[in-house]
């Protein structure tokens, strides 16, 4: 069972702040259309590492660092909302969506020359595949036939084929459409060798001067270097010259060094974000994808009554709770997917999810007559703002007559607490990795998933999902999940409290800077307004 059950924390060698590199040309006065040259400042926070299948997808500075770098196969477009090619000019999969042939763009390079072939692509991705279930990158590979048994010590994941030096195969245990989606997370970002800077070579738009750095990082694989000067790959068409990297502890500091001017972009803490909202502009407030359930354990006959599930969920107003313990940073989450994924429902479940007190107060006199509703514990983990959100619930099931136990548990014993048949309404977070509603939907609802942590089962369920997974039509294939989404939630298997936000500002002269739902944007179509 992945520990991301738990997660919960959002984040985020040669430059220094102060005066931009001046524009490779000087515009007519009034330009409004893109500018060639320059240096984007970046500023980032709590970055733990550079490599793309050790990125915390719940950090958006490690995303947006690791995106700057390294390029997967396919990438997300934010704009667009739809995938697009990367180190691969195209792809196209046999009728029944099981084996996806992928040709890698020939004019494609590392930062140090090196052409990329497919060798590349299939060791990037049994890197991002041998965690298996210990992290999500893993775990969403596990669709490639042989994954398993790579996994458990095999040499090679069988279902990565190597055809030639730019032509990958990738063979999957059962149809996927989705396949150019997933591939497009950071998390599975092609690298090359490593060198003596301690970073695999890089396949992203831009990339370290590996001729004069060394030691990029540490022992533990941590950035050993406080600011850093990114190049333009030679085959990117980007407008920038250069990102420089100014790396902060934490993200007041990185929200400091903007205030004073040092840099372009930065996260927001925050007790800022109203201030800085009004102050700087919202343009880089979005959605993120980590989202927050309380779940049921279906397994405890206390929560056997679907009626008895949706009055807790009648009951709660989350609205409400929402912005008591969360404030700006978090939205109301109103699914199960994540709003900004390509393909979200807004409201899958509506009327019936409502707030609605008086309707949960006539539910359980219906199935409790005599008054004996049972007791509910609300199980967590040990943390300031943890505690708040569970006595915020547990005082508004208490206001509907439904009496609560508060169970918090020592972060660390927490993960395994969740999956030990021994939690009843239970607190976790999911991150979907790659924007479609698939990986919000199929690995934690599946019958016998190992991400499915509630218990639940539907036969239903898993033909939608099926028929999501099958479907070509990129309509029909959202109309798919959609269904199965309702499906879920006809069934309340949990209780949705939060989706989190990014809070990034961006300076005036910046343009064409659009963040996505996993905290990244792309480098290439950005440029400074002189």
């Amino acid at each position: 069972m992945l520990a991301w059950v738990v997660l919960c924390a959002l984040a985020a060698v040669g430059c220094t702040g102060g005066d931009r590199p001046e524009l490779d040309e000087e515009p007519e006065a009034g330009t409004d259309g893109p500018v060639d040259g320059g240096a984007l400042r970046l500023g980032l926070s709590g970055v733990a590492t550079l490599d793309p299948a050790a990125a915390d997808p719940a950090n958006q500075s490690e995303l947006m660092l690791v995106d700057l770098l390294y390029d997967g196969l396919t990438e997300f477009d934010p704009a667009t909302g739809e995938v697009r090619p990367a180190v691969a000019s195209g792809w196209s999969p046999n009728d029944e969506l099981t084996v996806w042939t992928f040709t890698i763009d020939d004019q494609r390079t590392f930062a140090d020359g090196r052409q990329i072939v497919a060798d590349d692509v299939k060791r990037s991705l049994q890197r991002a595949a041998e965690s298996g279930s210990d992290s999500l990158a893993g775990s969403r590979l596990d669709i490639v036939e042989g994954h398993a048994a790579f996994v458990e010590g095999g040499d090679e994941l069988s279902g990565i084929k190597v055809v030639d030096d730019f032509t990958v195969e990738v063979t999957l245990s059962a149809p996927f459409a989705a396949l150019p989606e997933l591939l497009s997370a950071p998390a599975y970002g092609v690298s090359g060798d490593g060198d003596d800077s301690g970073v695999a070579s890089e396949s992203g738009p831009f990339g370290f001067d590996h001729a004069s750095s060394t030691e990029l990082v540490d022992e533990e694989g941590r950035p050993a270097f406080e600011e850093a000067v990114l190049s333009r790959a030679a085959w990117s068409q980007a407008h920038l010259d250069e990102v420089e990297l100014h790396l902060f502890p934490d993200v007041v500091g990185s929200y400091k060094a903007f205030v004073d001017g040092d840099v372009d972009v930065s996260l927001v803490p925050g007790e800022e974000v109203e201030a800085a909202g009004e102050r700087y502009g919202t343009g880089g407030f979005v959605p993120f994808h980590l989202i927050l359930y309380f779940g049921f354990n279906l397994n405890d006959p206390v929560f056997e009554s679907g009626e008895f599930r949706r009055a807790l969920l009648q009951s709660v107003d989350r609205q409400a709770v929402v912005e008591e313990v969360f404030g700006a940073s978090a939205d109301v989450l109103e699914g199960l997917v994540a709003q900004g994924v390509a393909g979200a429902d807004g409201d899958p479940c509506g009327e019936p999810c409502a707030y609605d007190v008086d309707a949960a107060k006539a539910t359980l006199a219906q199935l409790f007559p005599e008054g004996d509703i049972p007791t509910v514990a609300l199980d967590y983990f040990e943390d300031e703002q943890e505690q708040a959100l569970a006595e915020a619930l547990a005082a508004q099931l208490e206001a509907a007559g439904i009496p609560t136990e508060l169970r918090p548990k020592p972060f660390d014993e927490y993960s395994s607490f969740a999956v030990s048949g021994k939690q009843q309404l239970f607190r976790f977070g999911w991150v979907g990795v790659y924007s479609s509603p698939d990986p919000y939907l199929a690995p934690p609802f599946s019958t016998g998933s190992i991400d499915n942590v509630t218990g639940f089962g539907s036969t239903a369920v898993d033909e939608a999902l099926k028929s999501a997974r099958s479907a070509v039509d990129v309509g029909e294939r959202a109309a798919a999940y959609g269904e199965a989404e309702r499906l879920i939630m006809e069934q309340t298997p949990v209780i949705p409290i939060a989706q989190f936000r990014t809070h990034a500002v961006i300076a005036d002269d910046v343009r064409d800077l659009l963040v996505g739902v996993d905290g990244t944007f792309d480098p290439e179509v950005v440029w400074i307004q002189p």
